[in-house]
């Protein structure tokens, strides 16, 4: 049989064995189109064009789930492998054309991201300059969401969110120290040691990922003697996953900011921002660095992983210079 003359009878690309992987994953159509970045009826066409091209049913739609047929199932066997090795023809043909042939792929939680991933890519750059680095800011559930499909090498996330998942490594960091930023001329600074409830009764802008265990400990100060007249805002009451934005945010507004203390010092030596004098031990956040058992990391995730390890050693404990008025 001529294979390049002949029509393949299983016309099936790594795209569709990602997707297929996706929605067995997430068990129904709508939360892995989410993972994936695709509209629900997109990926549902998707899905559909792959059960003609292999000529039977993958799933069974039983709403809102989706359960994986015996077909399909030999193939979500097959297609961790494959997708491995379609990766690694993609470094080849890289190294063939120019580049190393590697490319590391990290995504990141908001929190890590400027106190430890930038740092750490910065170092990786110096040791590793012909390697690409593919970086997204991901909310956790679709960060692991996308491990899964093998797009990416390793993440860097809330260590709370993925300990108990078997299929993935877990290593925790120390833990990264919060604070709360507030533009210079804020009515706190008028305040001498403000209350954590006093602190709150301003609009707060955050990560909407914040672990329950600390949303819940914010969300209980709020309701303290000394919250102020405007204690019933809500909590918070603007979400972006972006260091930045919160930052920005507070700068140019009564806003106060919830961040690792790293980014803010930044904004705290051009005098843009204060930090508000408040000490709780359990105000941090704890992440982890996460990859899937299943997958050995390469000789540069490792190395990356090594940046990572010395980035949160600096980046522990960090703590704003003192407030600015």
């Amino acid at each position: 049989m001529d294979l390049l003359s002949s029509p393949p009878m299983y016309p099936l690309d790594v795209r569709d064995l990602v997707r297929i992987t996706a929605v067995a994953d997430h068990g129904g159509f709508t939360r892995a189109a989410r993972a994936l970045g695709m509209t629900q009826p997109a990926l549902t066409r998707s899905i559909s064009a792959a059960e003609r091209a292999v000529g039977g049913q993958l799933f069974v739609r039983r709403r809102p789930r989706a359960e994986p047929t015996a077909l399909c199932r030999m193939i979500l066997a097959e297609a961790p492998g494959i997708v491995a090795r379609m990766q690694d023809l993609h470094r080849r043909l890289d190294h063939v054309r120019g580049g190393s042939g590697e490319e590391l792929a990290v995504a990141s939680g908001p929190f890590p991201l400027e106190s430890l991933v930038l740092p750490a890519v910065a170092a990786l750059r110096r040791a590793h300059p012909r390697v690409r680095v593919r970086l997204e800011t991901l909310p956790w559930p679709e960060a692991v969401a996308q491990l899964r499909a093998q797009r990416f090498d390793l993440a860097i996330l809330t260590a709370g969110a993925v300990l108990g998942a078997k299929d993935l490594v877990v290593e925790p960091l120390q833990p990264l120290r919060l604070v709360f930023a507030h533009r210079r001329g804020h009515p706190l600074a008028r305040i001498a040691r403000p209350s954590l409830a006093r602190i709150l009764s301003y609009p707060l802008v955050t990560t909407a990922q914040l672990l329950p265990t600390l949303h819940r400990a914010l969300a209980e100060a709020r309701g303290e003697p000394g919250a102020g007249p405007r204690a019933d805002i809500p909590f918070p009451a603007v979400t972006v996953e972006s260091t930045s934005a919160w930052l920005g945010l507070a700068s140019i507004s009564d806003s106060i900011a919830l961040a690792t203390a790293a980014p803010v010092q930044r904004y705290v030596a051009t005098g843009e921002l204060a930090v508000l004098p408040l000490d709780r031990p359990w105000l941090t956040a704890r992440h982890a660095i996460v990859h899937a058992a299943a997958r050995a990391l390469s000789p540069v995730a490792l190395a990356f992983v090594a940046e990572l390890r010395a980035a949160g050693a600096v980046s522990y404990g960090i703590v704003g210079p003192g407030r600015r008025h």
